[in-house]
């Protein structure tokens, strides 16, 4: 064992602890250190360094979520898989000293142990002392394995697991409530996005008066280390009415603001003057699994309201969902919702589980019930998050995220219980030597558009990257795909979804740079409008093109790649229209010189003044 600092050795004293859940017990020789069924895990250190036999600890793990708060000054030791001197976002010290800066170093490295059964493998001892009040959220990053070694308040009880499972299914079955108007502005200061330490995984509709919406998932930030995916998760909505200028937000969907509830994957669409979200709504500390995981379905009859006022959602069926529903031509609405092979059992009834994982098919006549119509066979993955389309021919087509690159399905409409086998999509699915068109693990969505066409959204690359976020365009039922336009070139932008308006606009929303703790100063929630003709030719021709238009960036101004690609749809606009040289000249200068979020949005609009 290589020792740094011996501090942690002369100095016994240690922080004592109220933790918010987890596994509290003393190291000793052979014995599992993580014992509770639905924490997936049961470890053991081998090999244990000098002078941590004997010693407090909790146990945590990529699952559990563990809080605890520093009711009494000391050092806190915690064990982890070997990191590099200079730690990177991918390791836990990184987050550490992100939350509390300064205070966690390395201290020891032992050359052997073993945190998984049979995987032995370098391990480092973090430590740091923590002052009284210290408030621990989210402590470790997610797939970071670690043992936190501190004593525990004498008052604490842990949870028995038997309770655990009752509080979670009655919490998960609970609506969640929404702020708006006076209630939302008298909690601004939480919600507002200065304060979000994540923002991704946008959805787009408009109103039939032109008035836009999108709704992220998003967390508060100093909340957690990693900025994300926790259970203080909520779901702002933002609005605009001119695609420019958006509310901060307009409402707020949080279950319970301090958890175990969240609400994630957001779904926005219209129906006539209606605006629906679909939502995910998770409960549990303990497991991103744990809870009766489930879709709420909510609308709203007042959009264009200072305060609009949304109905008690309504739970539609267990799983997640990532898309907006497909109204076929036989006039029922279409759901590929996402079951989970991870899943906890003990959350579920029977006929819920022998339906099995992967994609499940819904349809529902009204949005008010909703049957189930099959699992397509061969589904399973981690995280499918499968979008479903109608061809021309009457084909519904359900593409889904896969570990080997996207694939995809079929089945006649009038026969939703019957799928093809999946085959990994390609440019042309009638050639087997066709390129995949996507090898990254992540989220396509599909659509038809009202030319009949399909547009997908994906990442144009032979990578397994989150970069060159693109669409592509179908002019034959999704055979072949000829057409594509990036949108987005950068690392990190991901999670692309479609809206299209009546005058032919295509509107992409997607999320760049995501955690702000990650990625500091980047996190972005862009859109770009296009038309059929810019995707054909493989880059915005159109006056009405531009690319990275912001939506949100913490109430800062954009990045300079937005401001490129909107002097760029500027050089169009006065090709297009000499008369407006003049006022987006002087515009253009504004924002060059000074690139305020002012500046910029007085650019977007004088472009947008002038085009049909």
């Amino acid at each position: 064992m290589k020792i740094y600092d011996d501090s942690w050795i002369s100095d016994r004293r240690r922080a004592v602890v109220v933790p918010q859940h987890g596994c509290a017990d003393t190291i000793a020789e052979g014995k599992h250190l993580f014992d509770i069924a639905s924490m997936m895990f049961h470890t053991t250190i081998g090999n244990i360094p000098e002078g941590l036999a004997g010693e407090n600890f909790l146990f945590t793990d990529s699952f559990s979520n563990i809080g605890m708060t520093v009711k009494k000054s000391g050092w806190m030791l915690i064990v982890v898989e070997q990191e590099p001197e200079t730690p990177t976002p991918n390791d836990i010290s990184f987050y550490l000293n992100l939350r509390i800066p300064g205070t966690f170093k390395k201290v020891a490295d032992f050359e052997e142990g073993e945190l998984l059964p049979g995987w032995q493998t370098p391990l480092s001892l973090l430590g740091g002392f923590v002052p009284e009040g210290t408030d621990f959220q989210s402590a470790i990053i997610r797939g970071g394995l670690s043992v936190v070694i501190c004593d525990i308040d004498p008052g604490y009880v842990p949870i028995k697991q038997t309770e655990m499972v009752e509080e979670n299914l009655r919490l998960s079955m609970l609506p969640c409530g929404y702020l708006s108007g006076e209630a939302l502005a008298a909690d601004m200061e939480y919600y507002r996005p200065r304060e979000r330490g994540y923002q991704a995984v946008p959805t787009i509709a408009h109103t039939p008066n032109g008035t836009f919406y999108v709704a992220i998932m998003a967390d508060p930030f100093g909340k957690t280390f990693c900025g994300g995916e926790n259970y203080y998760g909520y779901i702002p909505i933002l609005r605009s009415r001119d695609g420019i200028n958006w509310d901060n937000p307009i409402t707020v969907f949080d279950p319970d603001k301090d958890g175990p509830s969240r609400v994630y994957d957001p779904a926005l669409f219209t129906v006539g003057d209606r605006l629906y979200l679909i939502y995910t709504q998770q409960v549990g500390i303990e497991s991103n699994y744990s809870g009766r995981q489930g879709q709420w379905i909510t609308y709203c009859d007042n959009p264009e309201s200072d305060a609009p006022v949304w109905s008690e959602p309504k739970r539609m069926f267990d799983g997640f969902y990532r898309d907006i529903p497909l109204k076929a031509s036989d006039g029922k609405w279409y759901f590929a919702a996402y079951f989970s092979r991870h899943a906890m059992p003990e959350y579920y009834p029977e006929e819920c589980l022998a339906r099995g994982s992967g994609p499940r098919i819904y349809r529902s006549e009204d949005l008010e019930k909703f049957e189930y119509v099959c699992t397509p066979e061969g589904g399973e993955s981690d995280t499918g998050e499968a979008t479903i389309t109608e061809t021309a021919n009457g084909e519904l087509i359900l593409i889904e995220r896969n570990e080997l690159g996207s694939r995809y399905t079929k089945a006649k409409l009038s026969a939703p219980d019957k799928w093809d086998s999946y085959k990994l999509l390609r440019y042309d699915n009638n050639d087997e030597n066709s390129p995949i068109m996507q090898t990254v693990y992540s989220l396509n969505n599909i659509k038809r558009l009202a030319s009949g066409n399909l547009l997908l959204t994906f990442h144009n690359n032979n990578t397994k990257v989150r970069d060159n976020i693109a669409v592509a365009l179908s002019k034959d039922g999704g055979v072949t795909w000829p057409y594509k336009l990036t949108l987005d070139t950068r690392i990190h932008s991901s999670y692309a979804m479609i809206d299209e308006m009546e005058n032919g606009d295509i509107i992409v929303v997607y999320d760049q740079g995501r955690g702000r703790t990650v990625r500091p100063g980047s996190s972005e929630i862009l859109l770009s409008r296009l038309r059929e003709e810019d995707i054909i030719a493989g880059k915005p021709v159109t006056e009405r093109a531009v690319l990275k238009r912001l939506v949100s960036r913490y109430e800062e101004a954009p990045r300079e790649e937005c401001l490129k690609e909107q002097l760029s749809a500027a050089e169009r606009i006065m090709a297009a229209h000499p008369e407006a040289v003049t006022a987006i000249t002087s515009a253009a200068e504004k924002a060059k010189e000074n690139l305020t979020l002012e500046n910029y949005i007085t650019l977007c609009e004088t472009c947008d003044s002038f085009i049909n």
